[in-house]
């Protein structure tokens, strides 16, 4: 049986129709994502490799592109920030505390944490640009960092744009489906295609939170990284697709559809707007919607992304110190989450750090004379601000509008990558708008 449908697939799927150029009558629903063939140049219009070329420049220069975003939204969604409560000392000096929702950690692990969090970065903010900023600045990371793990992504989304309009126009053959797209197909070709591909967001993610220094750095490419995980986590390729990864990437997948489909229906059925006659309105409506799209998905991103840093199959017992399956370049949780939920509830429990301790780095006064190659020296501006708030911190308030706080700022917390993830969005849509307009020239 499963022989028979390979076949049928295989036979029902042309990838080279796929590499034509892509019309603005059908945006895809994957931001990378290639047209339907019908609507764009014909593949034999033009030579194979002219076709060829476009397609995988066109995927490459959008990984390029937003790498830098990509970067700043995965360290700030991944990085652990301790509430900084009343009655808890240690969480202004960037450790992480012996309690925690689940547990405690014994001294030793507290210790080895606060080493590793010496030689990462410091908290990250909301803001992108300062973000941005924290990265290049650091001892670690610097300009080379922004650019960690796009090639991945552009596998990731080329063979995405590839698989998922072939799998979605097989299926509609497969069911005498005759609608151009089907909401049904539609997802369903998606969580397929996403579930099928999470491995490589599985590598793509660790490369990314992974240090930049060779000699702390554990993967050195997807390849090297799949086969790690394979051999250390896994006792097999099929492992790859452990339920606890593969879950929050098929209901990722499957949501992210539903909601562009939602759109498209307010956009052109709702509001009556259309690109060719009410191109302006059209292009707000499309950017605001999308911000409402981005803020559905950002809290269940952040619990796939943290749950990709763990272990595929976890052993012992629930809070190990560091329960990543490698070194990281920011601080992360050492809780052990059992899924994505889990993971939200946690944030919002624990999570929510204050953006007093902000760590600015200044270039080393002898470097700048050129007497000498050091890059720059960190100085924390907030340095004595622990030595005075000591002497005058107050008990921990147990009201409920102190608990309506701390669970504000743990929601906040969810949504520390929502520009930068936003940002990707806009990004991606102007750059298929322009593509669109000069294929029309």
């Amino acid at each position: 049986m499963a022989a028979q449908i390979v076949e049928f697939l295989t036979s029902k799927i042309d990838p080279l129709q796929f590499f034509a150029a892509s019309s603005s009558s059908s945006s895809s629903v994957f931001p990378y994502a290639i047209t339907s063939p019908g609507q764009g140049p014909e593949f034999g219009d033009g030579p194979e490799n002219s076709d060829l070329a476009s397609f995988a420049l066109r995927n490459y220069a959008l990984a390029v592109l937003t790498s830098p975003l990509q970067i700043v939204e995965t360290l700030s969604e991944v990085q652990y920030q301790k509430r900084e409560d009343g009655d808890e000392d240690a969480a202004r000096s960037g450790t992480v505390t012996s309690t925690s929702a689940a547990g405690t950690l014994g001294q030793e692990e507290s210790t080895a944490l606060t080493i590793a969090s010496e030689h990462q970065l410091g908290p990250l903010q909301d803001g992108v640009w300062d973000n941005l900023r924290e990265i290049v600045e650091s001892d670690g990371e610097g300009w080379t960092s922004l650019l960690k793990g796009h090639f991945t992504n552009f596998a990731f989304n080329a063979s995405y744009a590839i698989l998922q309009p072939a799998l979605e126009e097989a299926i509609n053959d497969m069911f005498d489906v005759y609608e151009d797209t089907h909401p049904a197909t539609l997802i369903a070709s998606h969580v397929v295609v996403g579930g099928l591909l999470s491995p490589l967001e599985l590598v793509r993610t660790r490369l990314i939170v992974q240090p930049s220094v060779s000699q702390r750095k554990k993967y050195y490419g997807p390849i090297h990284a799949l086969h790690a995980v394979t051999t250390e986590e896994a006792t097999g390729l099929g492992n790859l697709y452990s339920l606890r990864h593969l879950i929050p990437s098929i209901f990722i997948s499957g949501l992210s559809p539903l909601l562009r489909a939602v759109s498209k229906i307010i956009i052109a059925d709702e509001l009556g707007l259309d690109p060719t006659f009410t191109p302006v309105l059209h292009h707000m409506a499309t950017l605001a919607l999308m911000a409402v799209e981005v803020g559905i998905l950002t809290p269940f991103e952040m619990a796939r992304k943290r749950i990709q840093l763990q272990y595929l199959t976890h052993k012992g017992r629930l809070n190990q110190p560091q329960p990543q399956a490698f070194e990281t370049s920011v601080q992360v949780s050492p809780r052990h989450y059992k899924g994505i939920f889990d993971c939200i509830s946690s944030i919002v429990a624990e999570e929510g750090g204050r953006s007093k301790r902000r760590r600015r780095r200044k270039r080393n006064s002898a470097a700048a004379l050129g007497l000498g190659n050091e890059w720059h020296q960190v100085h924390d501006v907030d340095a004595d601000y622990r030595m005075y708030d000591s002497m005058t911190r107050k008990p921990r308030d147990t009201g409920l509008v102190a608990s309506i706080g701390r669970f504000a700022l743990g929601v906040r917390t969810l949504y520390r990558g929502f520009w930068a993830r936003y940002a990707t969005r806009v990004v991606v849509y102007a750059f298929d708008e322009i593509s669109q307009s000069d294929e029309a020239w």
